[in-house]
């Protein structure tokens, strides 16, 4: 890269000096950033700044060094109140989240899909779990050179499936320290977890349900129970997604599981569960995604990950394919998908990519 991190230098720069001319009022940051970006034409793409990297003896403070958000996610620049990461992704799509930062973020190389959501919360179950309808607000394709605002909270809940390997985001973004917001993961359709909220209890115990599943299924089962017996309603609905993801290897203890987590959680079981299924359909789609390089394929499969309606996938592979036969692309990633994934969770999958196809036909 010519001239080092010169231009990622000006970048940060002009928005320090705008911020402090906002005197630093977070409100005003996501559109001064967006404006910044959208000056930002130097002509990157992610070779320059991986052979910068590679070359570097000193780089910015990596106030991201724990973040595993990002594949790996570089600052490039860093100023006390705010940094400049750049983001690298080569697989797969982000979790449907909101942001407790403001800021913005450009498409440096590749492209990507988005969607854009709304969550109604009706049940807090606790101050970091709760159930409620997360339903599609808006979709489509952010090319090269786009930006997007992120504004604080949940007026902005986004997820992202990046659809060249490698996509670079260029993200401008606030620290964020003593923000007035909460972080949220949201799994469709009727879930939202705070995502920072697991403590170390919380980790060993997700390690002795891997250890006891490893080595003894029955033992397993009552491992299981007795955490969700006892469990705390986050902790609970955990152990029984723990269970759902090895139910095909363990049937019994899962249905030992469900049965006392039905008891655990009442009415909200229901919801849960369907939660549960969604989580299974969206795994089966991103492990396809990831070993599929066909342009075409891939966009079936970003669209199926972040919508859960053919029609609509259907509509907006139109407008992002308008000269592909969409029937005979939605047969291909059937085929393919099942040769990918032969398991119990494609069939759902498999069913929806079929009526998308006969939309077209």
């Amino acid at each position: 890269m010519t001239g080092g991190l010169s231009i990622f230098d000006e970048l940060g720069q002009a928005v320090a000096a705008e911020w402090r001319r906002a005197d630093y009022d977070w409100r005003a940051f996501p559109a001064l950033a967006a404006a910044q970006l959208r000056a930002f034409d130097a002509p990157l793409d992610y070779r320059s700044i991986v052979e910068w990297l590679a070359e570097a003896v000193v780089i910015p403070y990596q106030t991201n060094a724990t973040s595993g958000f990002g594949q790996p996610p570089v600052v490039v620049f860093c100023h006390p109140r705010f940094y400049v990461e750049a983001l690298f992704w080569a697989t797969g799509a982000t979790a449907v989240h909101n942001h407790a930062f403001a800021g913005a973020f450009r498409v440096l190389d590749g492209s990507c899909f988005q969607a854009t959501y709304a969550f109604e919360s009706d049940d807090e179950v606790t101050p970091q779990f709760r159930l409620g309808t997360l339903t599609v607000r808006g979709c489509g394709v952010l090319a090269r050179g786009a930006v997007e605002a992120i504004v604080p909270g949940e007026s902005f809940v986004h997820a992202t499936c990046h659809r060249d390997v490698p996509t670079v985001t260029l993200v401008v973004r606030t620290t964020t320290h003593a923000f007035p917001v909460q972080a949220w993961e949201y799994f469709r359709p009727h879930v939202a977890i705070e995502p920072f909220c697991e403590d170390h209890l919380a980790l060993r115990h997700r390690q002795l349900l891997d250890l006891s599943l490893t080595a003894d299924p029955a033992f397993y089962a009552s491992v299981a129970n007795t955490l969700l017996a006892s469990a705390d309603a986050l902790t609970g609905f955990r152990v029984l997604r723990h269970a759902f993801n090895v139910r095909h290897r363990v049937p019994e203890a899962y249905a030992r599981v469900a049965s006392l987590a039905e008891a655990r959680f009442g009415g909200r079981f229901g919801r849960l569960l369907h939660v549960l299924e969604e989580m299974a359909r969206t795994a089966t789609l991103t492990r396809a995604f990831d070993r599929i390089r066909d342009g075409d394929l891939r966009s079936v499969l970003a669209l199926a990950m972040c919508l859960d309606d053919p029609v609509r996938i259907a509509d907006e592979l139109r407008l992002q394919l308008p000269h592909a036969d969409g029937s005979a692309v939605a047969r291909r990633c059937s085929e393919l998908l099942r040769k990918i994934d032969p398991r119990t969770e494609a069939d759902q999958v498999l069913e929806e990519i079929g009526r998308m196809g006969a939309v077209f036909g």
